[in-house]
C-alpha cells in the first residue's frame, strides 16, 4: 500500500515536485469519489470544490487550490462545466491506478498464505475495477490519519513508510507478530531496522532537504531515533495509542475491503449478487 503512493509520488508531473506530499491526497481522494460512483452507478462523479477539497484533507484553501490548478494545468485534474474539480484522463494518472489491482492482489495473496483465515481466501479478486477500490479506499485512510496523530499528511506518510520498512520482519511470521503485539509490548530493538535516510529519499522520490525535514520534525515528536544517517521508529511510539489505533483502523479495513470486493456487485455488470446489496465502501 505504501509502495504504491511512493510509486505515485514518482510519477507526478515536475510542477508538483515540491507539492508532492499535497498532490498525493488530493490526487488519491478525487480517484476514489470517482471510482466509487462509477462502480455503484455506472456514471463519473460530478467533482469536488476546491474548498471541499480543502476541508476534507485538513489542508489550507490556498495551498490546495494552487496545487490543484499546477494539477489541472498537467492535465493530472480538469475543471467540469460546474466548476468542479475531477480527475482528468491523463496517460500517467491512469497506468498509476491500473497497477493498484495487482498490488492488492498480491497483498491478499500474501496474507492468503499466512493461513490467518484458511477458509476465507481474499487475494482472488476478479474485478480489477473493485481491486482498485480497495487500495483507494485504503490509502484515502491514510490521509485520515492526520487527525490521529497531530502530523501532517507529509508526516503521516514518512512514517508510516519507516515504520513499514523497519519491522517488516514481522509481517512474514505471523506467530512473531502475535507474540510481539505493539499493543501490548514495547518492541524489543532487534526487531527494530534502521533505514538509511537516503533509500527514504530515494524510495519516495523526495528531495533529501525535505526527507530531512521530517526527519527533525518526527525526532522533535519522540516517534523516530537516530543513529547516524539512519533512522527507525522509537519502541514508544510503535506501542502509542495513537500508533496501534491506526494499524487497527487499516488491517479491519483491509479484510472488510477485499471481502466484499470479492463478492461486489457493481454497475460494470460483474459480480455474483449477495442476498442484500452491499456498498463497497466501509
Amino acid at each position: 500500500m505504501l509502495s504504491s503512493l511512493a510509486d505515485l509520488s514518482g510519477h507526478l508531473p515536475r510542477q508538483t515536485s515540491r507539492m508532492r506530499m499535497v498532490s498525493i491526497p488530493i490526487i488519491v481522494s478525487l480517484m476514489h469519489d470517482d471510482l466509487d460512483m462509477r462502480l455503484r452507478e455506472a456514471a463519473p462523479s460530478r467533482g469536488s470544490s476546491i474548498n471541499g477539497i480543502a476541508g476534507s484533507l485538513d489542508i489550507p484553501f490556498e495551498t490546495a487550490r494552487r496545487v490543484v490548478r499546477r494539477l489541472i494545468a498537467a492535465g493530472w485534474l480538469v475543471f467540469s462545466p460546474t466548476n468542479a474539480v475531477m480527475v482528468g484522463e491523463c496517460p500517467a494518472a491512469l497506468a498509476w491506478r491500473a497497477t493498484l489491482a495487482d498490488r492488492v492482489r498480491s497483498a491478499g495473496g500474501d496474507i492468503d498464505r499466512t493461513k490467518i483465515a484458511p477458509d476465507h481466501p481474499i487475494g482472488q479478486i476478479a474485478c480489477d475495477l473493485a481491486a482498485q477500490m480497495v487500495m483507494l479506499d485504503l490509502l484515502h485512510l491514510i490521509a485520515g490519519l492526520v487527525r490521529n496523530f497531530g502530523y501532517g499528511y507529509a508526516e503521516i506518510f514518512f512514517l508510516q513508510y519507516v515504520c513499514a520498512l523497519s519491522v517488516r520482519r514481522l509481517a512474514t511470521d505471523p506467530g512473531l507478530a502475535a507474540r510481539l503485539s505493539f499493543r501490548e509490548n514495547m518492541l524489543p530493538d532487534e526487531y527494530r531496522d534502521f533505514i538509511p535516510i537516503p533509500r527514504i529519499a530515494n524510495d519516495l522520490h523526495m528531495a533529501r532537504s525535505t526527507i530531512y525535514r521530517l526527519v527533525r520534525e518526527c525526532l522533535d515528536g519522540g516517534a523516530i531515533e537516530r543513529d547516524g544517517n539512519a533512522i527507525r521508529p522509537t519502541a514508544i511510539f510503535l506501542a502509542s495509542d495513537a500508533y496501534a489505533h491506526s494499524m487497527d483502523l487499516i488491517a479491519s479495513r483491509t479484510a472488510t475491503l477485499m471481502a466484499r470486493a470479492e463478492r461486489h456487485v457493481c454497475a460494470q455488470g460483474c459480480g455474483v449478487p449477495p442476498a442484500a446489496p452491499m456498498a463497497l465502501r466501509a
